[in-house]
């Protein structure tokens, strides 16, 4: 699958593509929540006051920007098979701060959008790995004029490691540097 969407990335990144592919991923949070019935939405934004990254004090930060997005996906590409969903479920909880470019924006509920997201230092593989996540425009309302390819650090928790993406929940943003 990676193979493919390293081959095609020019049709995939075109509008159409981006459009198909931006569809795609703001369906796999329904259908995940489908899976599992009475389950809250959990990718609600984290508020100001629980931002992730040290504080003043000096308190250590829980968020980590190891394992990479790449390092994830060629871990689990190394493993049989059979094997490679439960490797992918053992990312699931991890406290992340990562680095990334934006790709696209889906509007989701009330004042929520979905952010479509690659590795931003992934020059090997570049679109290639991507990243779902939800936050509020209402508290980020520079992401209304942001550009493709505009870097974001992110602050979440690994939900879901999928085939060709992964789900971010908890999300909140840091440096934004626009293009």
């Amino acid at each position: 699958m990676f193979a493919w969407l390293c081959r095609n990335k020019q049709w995939v990144f075109s509008g159409v593509g981006v459009g198909i592919l931006g569809v795609f991923i703001a369906l796999v949070p329904l259908a995940w929540r489908m899976i599992k019935p009475g389950q809250q939405d959990s990718t609600r934004v984290a508020t100001q006051d629980t931002h992730p990254w040290p504080t003043a004090s000096g308190n250590p930060s829980p968020w980590t920007n190891s394992p990479t997005m790449s390092e994830i996906y060629d871990t689990i590409g190394k493993m049989p098979p059979f094997q490679q969903l439960k490797v992918a479920e053992d990312y699931r909880g991890i406290k992340v701060d990562w680095n990334m470019k934006l790709l696209g924006v889906s509007p989701g509920k009330d004042d929520l959008v979905n952010l479509i997201l690659c590795w931003d230092d992934d020059d090997e593989r570049p679109g290639c790995h991507f990243a779902n996540c939800t936050v509020s425009v209402n508290e980020y309302p520079r992401l209304k004029t942001l550009q493709k390819g505009s870097k974001i650090r992110i602050h979440g928790e690994i939900e879901t490691v999928g085939v060709m993406s992964l789900i971010l929940r908890g999300v909140t943003l840091g440096e934004i540097e626009a293009k």
